[in-house]
């Protein structure tokens, strides 16, 4: 039996699926991928494009490459053969660890892509053993405020060091560890 025949459940994922979604006659699959590969560093350079449209050249984030570079585990999602969105997960310390680099390619965006990165990544970083996630987003990025909140993170306090950068918002969620009360 071909996997395309088993049947999806009620979200739309087919048994087993591990990361694909099916999604008409394409399917989404999101893996672990180098964060050096051609499609990442295409993406990362999207996205680096995307902060400076909204941010102007003054704003004075890391540059998510070199972020991304440094990273624990670094995901792709693919529709098809076509990289169309990434994110990064750095730990922080043996319990927590910072989401970045959450990209989904403009004309691929309302899909559910997002979604779907952020549930794998979840599912990726409960497996690591990492029991709270963080992540800040700008001003200037209201889908992705809207995504977080929809996806079960909280707004949280920033810390002190970050409280003179305006308009960020941190985000937080607490993940259910398997064995842990």
């Amino acid at each position: 039996m071909s996997w395309s025949s088993l049947a999806p459940d009620e979200r739309g994922e087919h048994p087993a699926s591990h990361g694909r979604r099916a999604t008409g006659i394409s399917m989404l699959h999101i893996s672990p991928h180098p964060s050096t590969s051609p499609e990442a560093m295409e993406l990362l350079s999207a996205l680096a494009a995307d902060f400076g449209d909204r941010y102007g050249d003054s704003h004075e984030n890391e540059s998510p490459t070199s972020a991304a570079l440094r990273s624990k585990l670094f995901l792709l999602a693919w529709f098809g053969d076509q990289a169309v969105g990434c994110v990064h997960l750095s730990t922080h310390d043996d319990d927590s660890a910072q989401i970045s680099e959450f990209y989904v390619a403009p004309q691929f965006r309302g899909r559910g892509i997002g979604r779907e990165l952020l549930r794998t990544l979840d599912a990726h970083a409960r497996d690591m053993g990492v029991a709270t996630l963080v992540c800040e987003t700008g001003a200037r990025q209201p889908e992705a405020e809207a995504l977080f909140e929809h996806s079960g993170y909280a707004r949280a306090d920033r810390p002190r060091a970050a409280a003179n950068d305006s308009g960020c918002t941190r985000f937080s969620k607490i993940l259910d560890l398997p064995g842990k009360d």
